[in-house]
Formats: C-alpha cells, structure tokens, sequence
C-alpha cells in the first residue's frame, strides 16, 4: 500500500530529518493558511510528550498559542486553527474521531492526526475520519500528507511503507491474545480498542519497583505510567516465544504461573470493532 492510499490523502509528501522540522513546517503552513485573528491550537493531552515539546517551540516562534485539551470534551473553541490528536493515542487507545472532525468543520477548526504508521494498514484511514493534516514516522524521517494547500515542500511519493497490512494484523492478533490471557490472571486492562499497546493495571501486590526487577529478568521492554499502570506493546519482532515471555512475566507478578502458547494464525484474531478497520 502506498502512503497515498494509507493516509488517504493526495500524496503530497514533505520528508523532515525530526519532529522539530515536521512541527514547524505544519505550523508555518497554518500561519499561511489562517486567518489572522486564528492564534491558537489545540493539542490533545494523548499526544507523545516529545511531539507537543515540538510543536510549543513552533508555535512560540510562530507567535499562536498551543492549549491542551481534551479531545473527548471539545466543544467549542473561539479563534483557533487546528486541533492536534494521536491515532492511536500516546497510551495505546485507538479513539475515532469522525464526531470530533465535523464539529471542528464546522468551525473552520482543521484536524491534525498524529499515526503511528505501523498501524494505518489495518485501521481506517486518517482522511476518513477527517483528517486535514496527517504526519507520522517512517524510520529515519518524519513525513506530513495533506491537501495540496498544506504541503510544504511536496514531492509525489507513491512507495510503500515497511509494513504490509498482513504485518500489521499479526502484530494486533498477537496484542489480541495477550488481551485474552490477562484477563485469564485477573488484570485490568483499560484501552476499549488498541493496535498493538495494552494499559495494564498492576496487582496490588505487585509495584512499580517490584514489577521493574521481575521485567528486567525477562528482558520485558515495558512503560510505566500513572498510578500502577504499564504499557505493553507487540513489536514486528514479536512471535508466539516472545509472547509466552510477556505472559510468564505478567503471570508471575500477580503469583501465577503462565501457560505455553501455541502457534497460532495471529492474523485472523482481530479484537477491533469493524468501524475501525478499512
């Protein structure tokens, strides 16, 4: 699939060395685009820490006002250009914001997706939930996808990215499974719909400092987050061996013992709503 078909917009492409690069050329392009009352923009409290640091630097230099605000509690806003939200989110959740996009339509708010890339061959396209401006990492670069209005300095790029849609639905099988079994050892798991990120509530026997030693025994890659919660998410590398791992881990935490996993056709478990999926 190409870029084109994954974001759904025109392939209108800037390729950026970092996210200070990208956020500051979406920012300049708004600057144009805006009308001049239009000095703010809203950023949702979900996106990754490194990419609201990015676009607070452009839009100090920029002169507009970066407001955090809850995407799920948006309203209204007065003289505002933009609104920046993650998909999925920086915990792992996967929102739709369809609702969202045509109450910013209608006042001449544009919606500014954050992807992460691995995910967009399975889930609904960004320009099907509205999205004006779409921008995620592609190893090493950063790239945007817009109308042609918001193209910085575009190229047309058809190639595709690094990960198939068969890729992409066996890291979310594999997340699936895993979904299945904590709930077999008693966890809470709080994201509704993910990709590939789970947000897991850790035993009350079990603490953040306890549950960073037994992670590490296991060579576990995992972020903690507020309290008791993890994130875990599957990789590309991930295979039923490395998945066993992650369970034994998470089933010795709550003292239990994990079960052996067998090979399975990770591609045909699906935990997503089909309102979600292209």
């Amino acid at each position: 699939m190409s870029i084109k078909e994954l974001t759904g917009h025109p392939c209108f492409v800037g390729n950026y060395p970092n996210i200070d690069s990208l956020a500051s050329a979406i920012i300049t392009n708004l600057q144009k685009q805006s009308e001049a009352v239009c000095h703010k923009i809203l950023i949702d409290p979900y996106v990754k820490d490194d990419e609201r640091q990015a676009f607070q630097k452009a839009c100090e230099q920029h002169h507009f006002q970066l407001i955090e605000k809850d995407a799920a509690l948006f309203f209204k806003e007065k003289d505002c250009a933009a609104f920046i939200v993650a998909y999925p989110n920086c915990e792992g959740n996967i929102e739709d914001y369809s609702d969202l996009s045509e109450s910013l339509k209608e006042q001449q708010i544009r919606l500014i997706m954050s992807c992460q890339t691995e995910a967009l061959p399975l889930l609904k396209s960004p320009k099907q939930m509205g999205a004006d401006i779409a921008y995620g990492q592609l190893q090493p670069y950063w790239l945007t996808c817009g109308e042609k209005t918001f193209a910085d300095e575009t190229s047309v790029d058809e190639n595709p990215l690094s990960i198939s849609k068969e890729e992409a639905a066996r890291m979310h099988g594999l997340c699936a499974y895993l979904n299945d079994a904590l709930e077999v050892y008693g966890y809470e798991q709080e994201n509704n719909a993910f990709f590939n990120t789970l947000k897991i509530r850790l035993p009350e026997n079990c603490s953040q400092e306890d549950f960073k030693q037994l992670a590490a025994d296991y060579e576990l890659d995992y972020q903690a987050c507020q309290d008791d919660f993890i994130l875990i998410s599957i990789s590309k590398d991930d295979d039923s061996e490395s998945l066993e791992a992650i369970i034994e881990c998470l089933a010795e935490a709550g003292d239990n013992f994990g079960v052996p996993v067998d090979e399975e056709d990770w591609g045909s478990i699906c935990a997503l709503d089909g309102s979600l999926l292209r």
